[in-house]
């Protein structure tokens, strides 16, 4: 489960996909609503990754 930051907005669903022509494609779903965007590098994800927790849910 990924879990909004105070300041996120109410994020469900992340997909990453690496583009064949390079790049990321970044899909997500927030409010309800899908969106997607492309980004160059691994670190652009990793600061919009950073505003957000995911908890992992307990196993068993």
């Amino acid at each position: 489960m990924v879990s909004p930051a105070p300041a996120a907005g109410a994020v469900e669903m992340i997909k990453i996909v690496r583009s064949p022509g390079g790049g990321y494609l970044v899909l997500t779903r927030e409010n309800g609503s899908e969106r997607d965007g492309w980004v160059e590098t691994i670190e652009e994800i990793e600061a919009d990754l950073d505003a957000l927790r995911v908890d992992w849910p307990p196993e068993g």
